[in-house]
């Protein structure tokens, strides 16, 4: 099929009009982060649609991808895809050695495969999928408090891959990263230290969640002092990000 290769339009040049891929590749060029394209027209896919990227480049799928297609994704360490939109593609999607991003869904089924990975929201929010979600390679989740958090919500969720966990603010909370049980190997699980005070609860496998247990604790304050229009104050104690 034919190939539509993309260079550096960035942000301010976004790609408004429809694409119609058959059997087709669309290709993302360049070898830097800061390179970056930005889809905001349908696509619309059949047969067998690949995404390739040459080097860590970043894509956003804002609007829709459509049609009767698989969607294969794959590049090399560093690449970032967004899928953002309601995205209505019947057929499957597997992700290869890319980073799968985004607050959108599909419809099929999706696989990250080892040397990809999962990275929910835009930047932080949901990732559904319709049909069932295969997680072989890894899944980032972010916790910017219990109101702002990743979560992947699927049909079904297998998790044979590691599960990182990014704490962007210590709440204390549930956190419902999943939307069914799952069994992650111990050794698979990377969860950060917390602020003195608190601690992990792992329910993952009994209902998709973990728990920030404990409290915050306000700082002391002492010291205040204005001073020539100066204002200073001294702080101690207390939780980290109070």
């Amino acid at each position: 099929g034919a190939r539509f290769a993309l260079f550096n339009l960035g942000f301010d040049n976004p790609i408004a009009r429809n694409v119609y891929a058959t059997n087709a590749t669309l290709h993302a060029n360049g070898q830097s982060t800061d390179f970056t394209n930005v889809y905001t027209g349908n696509v619309q896919m059949s047969g067998s649609v690949l995404f390739s990227f040459e080097g860590p480049t970043k894509v956003f799928f804002n609007g829709p991808l459509t049609g009767a297609s698989a969607f294969n994704v794959s590049g090399v360490d560093g690449s970032l895809l967004h899928l953002n939109a309601a995205n209505a593609y019947s057929g499957p999607t597997t992700v290869t050695n890319v980073i799968l991003a985004g607050g959108g869904s599909i419809q099929g089924n999706l696989t990250i495969l080892t040397a990809a990975t999962l990275a929910p929201g835009n930047p932080v929010g949901a990732f559904t999928v319709q049909g069932n979600a295969t997680i072989e390679g890894t899944a980032v989740m972010e916790l910017n408090g219990t109101a702002n958090y990743d979560r992947l919500v699927a049909g079904s969720i297998t998790f044979p891959g590691k599960l990182t966990v990014v704490v962007l603010t210590a709440q204390p909370g549930v956190y419902q990263l999943f939307n069914h049980p799952v069994s992650i190997a111990p050794a698979n699980l990377t969860l950060p230290a917390l602020p003195s005070g608190m601690s992990w609860v792992n329910k993952l496998d009994q209902n998709g969640s973990i728990e920030i247990a404990g409290q915050t604790t306000p700082p002391n304050i002492s010291d205040v002092s204005l001073i020539g229009g100066t204002f200073s104050f001294r702080c101690t104690g207390g939780t980290e990000g109070y």
